[in-house]
């Protein structure tokens, strides 16, 4: 991309039937003589007041653009996509007879960029660098002195630099499909029990994943700790959880010492509620294979019906 394209606000460039013109010295005008009422002497002195032209602003060649636009008919909607500017702009515009002019506050930041500024910001885009606070901070640190919002300026009306485009085919091939419960299962079961697709996806999952490469070897030492009922490493294994940074560990832990003394229990005694769950599975399964079919009777004896066993 030539860096030409960049810089449709250079001075001296012609974009859209606007010339930019040359930064313009300050020119003295005919001098207009007026006489001077303030003279002690009553004589009628003439003093000669030099007028000193302003120079030209963007703003007001684009305001006289517009209204010559909207003398020839053009709309609103046409004008804006023609001289590249917000419709709201050009309805401000067409609404005054003049521009107002900025005024900044004494120690303001605004400054100006020269042209060789807008040369080095152009380079610098079609290279790849298209953040404008960084590009700030790099023309701060070659002695810039003005506030981000020039550099902003600048480079808004700069195109887009077209990304490389993506093979989403590569992209599919590379990161299969997988769901938040399949990775947990994955992380859940040992290697060795997995089978050979499964295990490159938890390979791909643990390269791929910072949270799942750290979360792993603790899920795993935690259902090792419940199957073995290894009660002395459960202090250990809550301070581990939450000091790894991973908000859903912290959280299990953080549940884990609400309910200590139940977990505590269910790690250091042979019993458990097991049964009372099965029992309470076995009976909610019956109830719902009769709904609308069973009175209360006939659940009762579906509840208590054991099968004897027939002499051989």
């Amino acid at each position: 991309m030539n860096i030409d394209c960049l810089l449709p606000l250079t001075p001296g460039l012609v974009l859209n039937g606007i010339t930019y013109p040359e930064k313009q010295e300050k020119k003295k005008s005919v001098a207009q003589v007026k006489k001077d009422t303030g003279s002690q002497s009553g004589l009628g002195l003439r003093s000669v007041v030099v007028q000193k032209e302003e120079p030209v602003s963007r703003s007001d060649i684009r305001h006289k653009r517009v209204k010559e636009l909207l003398s020839e008919g053009w709309s609103m909607r046409k004008i804006a996509r023609h001289l590249q500017m917000s419709r709201r702009t050009v309805n401000r515009y067409s609404l005054l007879e003049k521009v107002p002019k900025k005024r900044y506050s004494q120690g303001s930041t605004h400054r100006l960029l020269t042209n060789e500024q807008l040369v080095y910001l152009a380079k610098r885009w079609v290279a790849g660098n298209t953040t404008a606070y960084r590009l700030w901070k790099e023309l701060k640190k070659e002695g810039y002195k003005g506030a981000v919002g020039s550099v902003y300026g600048a480079v808004a009306h700069f195109p887009a630099i077209p990304k490389a485009p993506i093979d989403q085919e590569i992209i599919r091939k590379a990161i299969p499909p997988i769901s938040a419960r399949s990775a947990m299962w994955l992380m859940m079961k040992h290697k060795e029990k997995l089978s050979e697709r499964k295990q490159k996806l938890l390979a791909f999952l643990l390269i791929h994943h910072g949270h799942a490469k750290m979360a792993y070897p603790m899920a795993q030492s935690f259902i090792d700790m419940v199957k073995n009922k290894q009660v002395e490493e459960l202090d250990t294994w809550i301070a581990r959880a939450k000091e790894s940074g991973i908000a859903q560990l912290k959280q299990f832990a953080s549940g884990l010492q609400r309910d200590y003394q139940a977990v505590h229990a269910a790690l250091s005694m042979e019993w458990s509620n097991g049964q009372v769950e099965g029992q309470i599975n076995r009976l909610k399964l019956i109830k719902r294979q009769g709904y609308g079919r069973a009175k209360l009777e006939l659940l009762k004896k579906r509840v208590f019906y054991r099968p004897t066993k027939q002499a051989a």
